[in-house]
């Protein structure tokens, strides 16, 4: 209703873009409004997407009998980053380059390179190029990103290498990290003309970068449907405050109403608004804003924004919740929300209200204490002398089983191992090995996992430097035994390879002193003394 309570009666399509905003404090009927626009707009027939950051809109589905997609971290549902979602290649890339921003948090000029050189290299393994034919390959997910941007890491200069570690330790929290439900093929389907968008269960740090692939999706799938279709996004703000230099979200904000979509904002954080360039975008590009309660800190900048006068400005910081301003192009209107009792059974967030109509049953369970006192950071333990919380525990954090034969005992066992970046665990095994039996003698030793030696230990004034290799290297890539030779040669007078491959051995002794891993125990000996 009006100022004179008379209905307002707008359809948002006519208008010249039907993309709006509503701004409020918090508590100030924002979503009540939202959901109510929803209803109107679901009983004339328009599509609704909703991205919900709160688990807000549950019931709401549930009555408009809508499509729920629950995206969380024991959800089967998930955006793949790397999908291209029906965007050509290059468009992609673009549109990556933001998404890593949100994903990683800010990058250097140089960081963006390389992780753009990583990004390419990882769709050329998985044969998508440029052509237009490629683009329905199966793509790569986080997982090979991290692999190829390791591999760029290990050729780097040492000042490049403190460049890329940096991304390739915040990339590591989305592939075996605390965010590792998201490396997974896209697993999402919808035809619903109410589909949800549920991401209230995710941790509030991957809820961005969510938010983006949401928006991302719906955007591209939308595009070959001129259908009206309304999509809402609320909290935007933890969207687009991440994203100040995001050209791919203003693309959207500025096109969408060519494919007959509206898009609806709910911001409560007005402040940063005013102030960022994607803010800007959004305000100048919507034709309608709802503004509802404001605090008195930015009542100065909303007046200055919207053009206000003493008493509008009045009636914003006074007015109850459910009302406010609404701004149609030109057109300043007092407005109050109101909902007919049914309707306000579907869509009221006051928790009181909430209460009296859902039942919950709390059932306290003793758990049990588990104690766990390994060192998940030693790499390996034999398995049999773990139990079964420690084996549960070493499993979250990345190890893996694996069954190894002791050079020294000549016993074969079952090991948890922690594997290492672009090595078997065979090779990690006996690299631990050798440095555990040259400790039990006393030796001090360093192992590396550069391009220095896997091992260097030192006795009676000698140093030693010990080269492990599957065996399989020397197969495919001989130039980069060749490269590790000469680095051997020119820092180390003693040194020699490990192989683990028995057929192998006589083409490692063309470079060097090399010894099967069967006899790696009598080498030892004979070096200790």
């Amino acid at each position: 209703m009006n100022n004179n309570n008379i209905p307002i009666i707008k359809d948002i399509f006519k208008l010249p873009n039907p993309n709006g905003l509503v701004l409020a404090q918090s508590g100030g009927g924002k979503s009540f409004f939202c959901k109510l626009l929803i209803t109107r707009y679901l009983l004339n027939g328009t599509k609704v997407i909703v991205i919900d950051p709160q688990g807000e809109y549950k019931s709401l589905v549930s009555r408009f009998k809508g499509q729920r997609i629950d995206l969380s971290r024991d959800s089967d549902t998930m955006i793949n980053p790397l999908d291209l979602m029906g965007h050509d290649y290059a468009e992609k890339r673009l549109s990556l380059i933001d998404l890593m921003q949100v994903m990683l948090g800010k990058m250097t000029d140089p960081q963006k390179s390389f992780i753009d050189k990583a990004i390419s290299e990882t769709y050329k393994l998985k044969g998508i190029n440029d052509d237009s034919s490629t683009w329905n390959n199966t793509p790569p997910i986080l997982e090979d990103l991290l692999e190829v941007l390791r591999r760029i890491e290990y050729d780097a200069s040492q000042f490049e290498k403190t460049v890329i570690t940096s991304l390739v330790n915040r990339l590591e929290m989305y592939v075996t990290g605390v965010f590792k439900f998201m490396n997974m093929h896209t697993n999402i389907e919808f035809n619903n003309k109410f589909v949800c968008f549920d991401i209230g269960n995710l941790p509030k740090q991957v809820k961005p970068a969510v938010m983006f692939m949401v928006l991302d999706y719906v955007y591209m799938k939308m595009k070959s449907d001129l259908s009206r279709k309304l999509l809402l996004i609320d909290e935007s703000w933890s969207l687009l405050s991440r994203t100040e230099d995001a050209s791919y979200i203003f693309e959207i904000v500025k096109t969408c109403r060519k494919f007959n979509m509206g898009l609806l904002m709910i911001n409560q954080e007005v402040e940063g608004l005013f102030n960022s360039q994607a803010g800007k975008s959004v305000l100048a590009n919507s034709a309608y804003t709802l503004l509802m309660k404001q605090k008195p800190a930015v009542i100065g900048d909303i007046c200055k924004t919207f053009n206000l006068s003493d008493s509008e400005k009045q009636h914003l910081l006074t007015c109850s919740i459910g009302e406010g301003l609404l701004i149609m192009e030109d057109d300043h209107s007092k407005i109050k929300v109101i909902a007919s009792p049914e309707e306000h059974k579907i869509i009221t967030t006051n928790a009181d209200e909430l209460c009296k109509t859902e039942k919950k049953v709390v059932v306290n369970k003793q758990g049990r204490n588990i104690v766990i006192k390994i060192d998940s950071s030693k790499g390996i333990f034999v398995l049999k002398d773990l139990n079964e919380d420690e084996i549960k525990y070493l499993t979250e954090s990345g190890y893996q089983k694996s069954k190894q034969k002791s050079f020294r005992s000549n016993k074969t066992e079952e090991y948890m191992i922690r594997p290492m970046p672009n090595e078997s665990p065979s090779h990690f095994f006996v690299i631990w090995e050798t440095k555990e039996y040259l400790e039990s003698k006393g030796i001090k030793v360093e192992t590396f996992n550069t391009k220095k030696p896997d091992l260097v230990f030192k006795i009676k004034n000698k140093t030693y430097a010990v080269e492990v290799e599957s065996g399989k290297k020397i197969l495919y890539d001989p130039k980069r035994i060749k490269e590790k030779v000469d680095e051997l040669k020119k820092n180390y007078k003693n040194w020699f390879f490990v192989v683990l491959s028995h057929d192998s051995v006589s083409k490692y002794k063309a470079f060097g002193e090399t010894i099967d891993i069967r006899y790696l125990k009598q080498k030892l000996s004979k070096i200790v003394g």
